[in-house]
């Protein structure tokens, strides 16, 4: 397990904590390489094309479990999927015009300070409500 990812992140459905902890461990290892200096720039693309990849098909796994458990605030949760998305290509985009190699290197960094802490308070907020609803649905079932 990643330094970052810990029990705390966990939310009960094994599939959605796999994917979670993938897309945390993979955060923390662009993050490690970049700290290092053992990445290039066009590496970087590569890793954050991947996270955004990635984390779209996990978006789309927890929408069809927020869909088919009717979950009342599935529009709001399905928006801050949307929201970081959209930041998310913002700021490839920005990082892939940089020319200067020095500003690519702090934006690379700050671009993974994002995710890191963007992943955190959405699976410990967000995705925590939504999970916990679930469980409440189940429960009731039993």
């Amino acid at each position: 397990m990643g330094k970052d990812w810990n029990s705390s992140f966990e939310l009960g459905n094994k599939e959605i904590d796999e994917q979670h902890k993938s897309l945390v461990d993979e955060v923390e290892r662009l993050s490690d390489r970049i700290e290092k200096g053992d990445i290039d720039k066009t590496q970087i693309l590569q890793s954050l094309n991947f996270l955004v990849n990635y984390a779209v098909e996990h978006f789309r796994s927890e929408e069809l479990i927020s869909k088919q458990y009717n979950y009342p605030n599935r529009n709001y949760h399905n928006s801050v999927h949307d929201e970081f998305k959209k930041k998310v290509g913002e700021v490839a985009e920005q990082y892939t015009n940089l020319n200067d190699e020095k500003k690519s290197l702090e934006l690379a960094k700050d671009i993974c300070h994002f995710l890191s802490q963007w992943l955190q308070n959405h699976i410990k907020g967000d995705d925590f409500l939504l999970f916990q609803f679930i469980k409440s649905v189940q429960n009731k079932k039993s």
